[in-house]
C-alpha cells in the first residue's frame, strides 16, 4: 500500500509542515533549519565562553539572522558565477574573498553594535 494513501491512522489532509516543504525550496529549508539548530545548540558553548546569558541571547539574536542573510547573499554570487571546469580557481577566489569580507563585516558590526553602541559586554570583557 503506498504511503501517501489515506488510512484510519493517516488522514488525507497534509500537515502544515508537509505543505510548506512542498512550496519552500530545499535551499531555504536547509538554511532556516541549519541556522535555527545552530542558534539553539550553540547557546551552552557561548555561555561557557562569555559567561553572561544576556550577552549570549543578544549576540545570538544578532549573529544568526545576519548569518542567514549573508550566506543567502553568497549563494546569489555563487549562482551567478558559471561553474565550468575551466573556472574553478576563479570561483574559489571569488567565494573565499567574499567569505572573508562577510566574516570581517559581521565581526566589525558585532563589535560596534554590542561593545561600542549598546555597551553590552560579556563577563570576559
Amino acid at each position: 500500500m503506498p504511503l501517501n494513501q489515506p488510512t484510519a491512522c493517516h488522514p488525507a489532509h497534509t500537515s502544515l509542515a508537509q505543505s510548506l516543504s512542498k512550496r519552500i525550496p530545499l535551499f531555504w529549508q536547509v538554511q532556516i533549519l541549519g541556522w535555527s539548530a545552530f542558534a539553539v545548540l550553540s547557546l551552552p558553548l557561548k555561555f561557557s565562553v562569555f559567561g553572561s546569558w544576556s550577552f549570549v541571547i543578544a549576540s545570538t539574536l544578532y549573529r544568526e539572522p545576519l548569518g542567514l542573510v549573508l550566506t543567502s547573499c553568497l549563494r546569489k554570487v555563487f549562482k551567478r558565477q558559471s561553474i565550468n571546469s575551466n573556472r574553478p580557481i576563479r570561483l574559489a577566489i571569488i567565494i573565499l574573498s567574499l567569505s572573508l569580507f562577510v566574516a570581517a563585516f559581521e565581526t566589525i558590526t558585532f563589535w560596534w553594535i554590542f561593545d561600542h553602541t549598546l555597551n553590552i559586554k560579556s563577563n570576559q570583557s
